[in-house]
């Protein structure tokens, strides 16, 4: 599943994360990500800084969620002896 709202050197690395997700979540997350980027990308006033704003917090946003969302639960967790 790829962004199309995406730098071209980011493309590679958010569709490996999103697919870390389970399928159900993968477009959701995929919409989510091109929004944060095109919200991101017009609400810079400054025309040289708007890609690196965009990139910066729909990389950020999509990092963050898979971290938390493939956190290990205490339940996963196993204890040997």
């Amino acid at each position: 599943m790829k962004p199309d709202k995406c730098h071209h050197h980011d493309l590679k690395w958010a569709d490996e994360l999103i697919s870390t997700l389970p399928p159900k979540l993968q477009l959701k997350v995929c919409f989510a990500y091109c929004e944060a980027y095109q919200e991101a990308f017009d609400s810079e006033p400054s025309e040289i800084k708007k890609e690196g704003a965009a990139r910066r917090e729909a990389n950020t946003r999509l990092r963050l969620f898979v971290e938390r969302h493939n956190k290990p639960k205490k339940s996963d967790w196993t204890f040997t002896s």
